[in-house]
Order: C-alpha cells, then structure tokens, then sequence
C-alpha cells in the first residue's frame, strides 16, 4: 500500500501511477535476475519475462520491448526474419538494438539437405544488411561459421565502414574458401574504424595473414584481439598501430609466428608495454616444435611489464623457475594454463601456497589452474589433503578427462574434514567429455548439476516453479576464448567477460 503520492504520475482517471522511468528501472532489474539463471537457455529466459509483463499495461509494454530489443540472440533463420520483419515495419524498434548475437544459430535440423539451407531465403547477405542499415545504434556483431558464408565483400565493408557506434565484431569459426574470398577484397576506409575495440578471428584458420594485417592497421584505438589458430605473423603483429591499449591478447596454436620477432613485439611494441595487458595466450600444441624454448619464455617473462589477470602458457617449455617467477612478479593472476607442463605436486603445492614469511596480505592467490595432462597428478595422489587445501582462494583444477572420470566413479566429489571445521568438497564438472574440472563447492560455485532440467511445481497452486539456477562461477576462468561481448545486460566482468554459448562455448571450452 502507498502512503505518499510524492513522486507518482496522475493519470486522466484519477490514480497514481509510477514514472515511466522508474517502472523501466524495475523490469530490467527483474529481467536481469531471471538471466541470473544461466542454466537455462536466453530465450526460454526471455519468453517468461514477456509472457509475465507484456500483457498488463500501455507502460510496461513499451519499457518490456526496449528491454528485450538491446540483445537480440537468433537459433534459427525464423527468428531472424520474424526480427527483421519487426524493425522493417517499425523502424523505432531497430534504434533499440545494441547487439546482434547468432553464437547460437543454426539451420541445421528438420530433415534439410544443404541444397535446401541455400534455398531459404531467410538469412542470407542481403537480409543481414538490410538489418545491420536498420540498426544504427549497433554495439556488437556476434558472427558464427553458420553464417560464414553469408557474409560477402558489400556486408563487411558496410560493418568496418558504416556502422559508427559497433565496439566488438566476433567472426569466431569463420573460415573457408568463400569466407576468405570476401574479406580479401574488403576495402576500410581511412582513417579507420576508431570505434572498434574488440576484434575475434579465432579458429578462422583460411584467412591470409595480409588479409588479417589489412584489417588490424585500420584499428587504432584495439583492446581485444583474439587471433587463435590464424596465420597471423610476427611481422603482423608489428603494424597494430601504436596507439592501441591491447588489454587481451590470445595467440594461442599460431603456428607461423617466429621467435625472435615476438619477444621483439612484446618488448618494444607501445600497444602491449603500457602496463595495459591484463589476458595473455600464448598455448601450442607441444607435439610440434614450441615458439620459445624455456630461456627464451625465462627472458620474456622478465621483461614483460604487465599485471596479467589470466596467463596460458600450455604446451610451453615452463620450469620451475618460471613458475617461482610468475608467482613473484604477477600478483593479481587469476587464472594459470599449465596445460601439458610437468611438475611434482609438491612444486604445484608450493605455487599455491601462501609465502611463509610474508606478514600481510599482497601476494599471488590463484583462483583457477589447469594442469591437463600432468603426469604427477593421479587418482591416488588426489588424496594428499595438502594439495587441494593449500590455497585458500583456489577455486578450480582442470585435469585430463580420465583423472575426471575416475572420480566420478567413486561418486563424483572428493570430501577433507579438519578437526571440527566445516568440511570442504570438492565435485567434479565437464563439458561433455571435452574438458573437466574439479571445483570447490561454495557460495560462488554452488552445486546445481543435479537440480538441472528438473521441472518442479508449487505444491499449492500447481503452477510451475521457475527455477534461479546458477554455473559455477568458476566457469569464467576456463574459457580459451577472449569474450568480445559486454552480455545481454551489459555488466559482464571485464576482464573474463561471459559465460559464452553455442559454437562459441564449444570453441572456448574445447581442448
């Protein structure tokens, strides 16, 4: 009941209503809680806000549909040309839109032959323009490989040339002969996008490495820049302009890149020696020949002057002098990729254990370590209870797929009690028998696996209870992938960004 009229609107039948601006306030709030439920899929997260505020009145309709119209994710050519159809015929609804996002798209299903994805005309390069023309406030543009095709030569020059307020373009999985034939004839105009920030051409393994350096030197003011599993050279990477602030870097499984050239670019080049880059790649496939050997990786972990956040260094030469370094000189690390690097457990003990003879509180606590493949680490030296409690603000392992499994058949958790402390669990957590995890339980990285796709009811009313389900927390530490996007309310962490979904989520989470 409302005591005071102060702050109400009168309306014309003689009652109170709040502002327009305060009722918006309250259903993104709401609307924010509901995609707290990261369980569940956008969409279906969606449709229960529309479905529970659409329909009560003029106010809540248009404050619902400004809401729901600034991310707008598409599964499929429908939901495309059903969105399309909506900002053709209403043209206000296409200023709404800050993203477009198709990491989930697919065309795939229902009994279609590839012939018959050609046929339909739903998304195509011309429908994609015709709605990037019709979205003028556009701040992301989420590509996937399903559209790779669709993207021709006219598209992209009017992405990099016309689209004045775009700050992230993702073009993850592109690759392909037609792909690459498109963007080689792209033309930018001068003097450059300046309001691209945020650039993915992660596993866009066919586009030539002029093609990539053609883009890069029109990017002046870039800060994310994932270039996973490309031909981008050494040689490349020296004509990023020097006025990019890079923050987030990803070379990982960059085969064409030499060595004297990148140390020379890490050192010298002022897009990364500003004390800006806080993500760093640099994982190969240890089959091969590494980029750097140890004391090359020695020499360049010294002369980096960065506060790194996350660092993978998988497949690398690391030794366990690096690793003393790394502990020393990059306080603020979050996130260690050791991937394929050998160590005893008492060198990852001592990694993670608090300095003995330092009174206060600075100091490295690592949140997340991966040492998929260490042949130290076996189902029986698990049980060594100094290993997984010597670091208090450890949250997350990552091991081989077989260590997961075998303690997943003795029920999945590993359980340590100490005195009459609380005991500390520790559940495993995969991502389809990709990649695996051993995370520990707590009020940031809840246990909700087995309550997942459970469909529950009110004992009292019948109606169906919606469920606020959380990932873990930890999940942000692992992804491979450098997220481009800010996610659907725009208050992703920074530095680690989203959860990611769709074929972005199997690129990040895969090996």
């Amino acid at each position: 009941m409302i005591e005071s009229t102060e702050g109400l609107v009168l309306v014309s039948n003689g009652k109170y209503q709040f502002p327009a601006e305060i009722i918006f306030k309250i259903l993104e709030f709401q609307f924010h809680q509901l995609l707290q439920n990261t369980t569940s899929p956008i969409s279906r997260n969606t449709q229960y806000f529309l479905r529970s505020n659409l329909p009560v009145c003029k106010v809540f309709y248009r404050c619902v549909v400004k809401i729901v119209y600034r991310y707008c994710v598409f599964k499929t050519p429908h939901t495309f040309d059903n969105f399309l159809h909506s900002i053709m015929n209403r043209e206000r609804l296409g200023e709404y839109v800050k993203v477009l996002d198709f990491q989930e798209f697919t065309s795939i299903g229902l009994g279609r032959t590839g012939k018959m994805n050609k046929e339909i005309q739903m998304v195509t390069s011309t429908t994609i323009l015709e709605c990037l023309k019709r979205t003028p406030n556009l701040v992301e543009f989420l590509a996937s490989e399903n559209i790779k095709d669709d993207l021709d030569t006219t598209l992209l020059e009017h992405l990099f040339n016309e689209t004045k307020h775009l700050r992230a373009v993702d073009f993850c999985g592109c690759s392909g002969e037609i792909f690459g034939s498109n963007f080689a004839n792209v033309i930018i105009k001068k003097p450059g996008m300046e309001n691209i920030t945020d650039l993915s051409f992660h596993d866009c393994t066919d586009l030539p490495s002029w093609v990539l350096e053609k883009v890069l030197i029109n990017l002046p003011n870039l800060k994310k820049l994932d270039l996973t599993h490309t031909q981008i050279t050494s040689k490349n990477l020296q004509k990023i302009p020097h006025s990019a602030q890079l923050t987030h870097l990803n070379l990982s499984y960059c085969i064409q890149l030499t060595t004297r050239e990148l140390i020379s670019f890490f050192i010298n080049h002022p897009a990364v020696t500003g004390h800006h880059l806080v993500w760093l790649s640099l994982q190969c496939d240890n089959s091969t020949n590494t980029t750097l050997s140890n004391n090359q990786l020695t020499f360049l972990l010294k002369m980096l002057d960065c506060d790194f956040h996350y660092l993978n260094l998988g497949g690398l030469d690391v030794s366990n002098e690096n690793l003393t370094l790394i502990k020393k000189k990059f306080v603020n690390l979050k996130s260690l990729g050791l991937a394929n690097c050998d160590f005893n457990q008492q060198q990852i003990i001592e990694l993670l254990s608090p300095p003995l003879n330092d009174d206060g509180e600075y100091y490295q606590k690592l949140c997340f370590l991966d040492l998929t493949n260490n042949r130290s680490i076996t189902r029986w030296t698990m049980d060594n209870p100094a290993f997984l409690n010597c670091s208090s603000s450890l949250v997350a392992f990552e091991f081989n797929m077989k260590l997961i499994t075998d303690i997943e058949s003795i029920g999945g958790e590993l359980i340590y009690r100490k005195g009459s402390a609380k005991p500390v669990i520790w559940k495993t957590f995969d991502s389809g028998g990709r990649r695996g995890w051993l995370f520990k339980v707590g009020p940031l990285n809840e246990d909700n696996t087995s309550r997942i796709g459970i469909i529950e009811y009110d004992i009292e009313t019948g109606e169906k209870i919606f469920p606020i389900l959380k990932l873990p927390d930890f999940l942000k530490y692992v992804n491979k992938k450098i997220s481009m996007s800010r996610g659907v309310l725009g208050t992703a962490d920074e530095t680690f960004g989203d959860i990611e979904r769709g074929i972005y989520k199997y690129y990040g989470m895969k090996m």
